[in-house]
């Protein structure tokens, strides 16, 4: 889950709930991304900013 906070937050359901398992690093303000199943990668959008341009940031989940 990418929410603009500076990470990236992996979750596992465990029951009936929700447990987080990681966190990613990104860019503050990184929220927009989508999961390719096809791929298997999440790409999250990064803005432009102080520290550089804007860009896809690619992930590959790792089993």
């Amino acid at each position: 889950m990418s929410c603009g906070a500076g990470c990236v937050d992996v979750f596992e359901i465990d029951g009936s709930a929700y447990r987080r398992i990681a966190r990613l690093p990104t860019a503050t303000g990184a929220r927009t991304s989508l999961f390719v199943p096809e791929l298997d990668r999440l790409l999250v959008a990064v803005r432009a900013g102080p520290a550089g341009a804007a860009a896809i940031w690619v992930f590959k989940p790792i089993p």
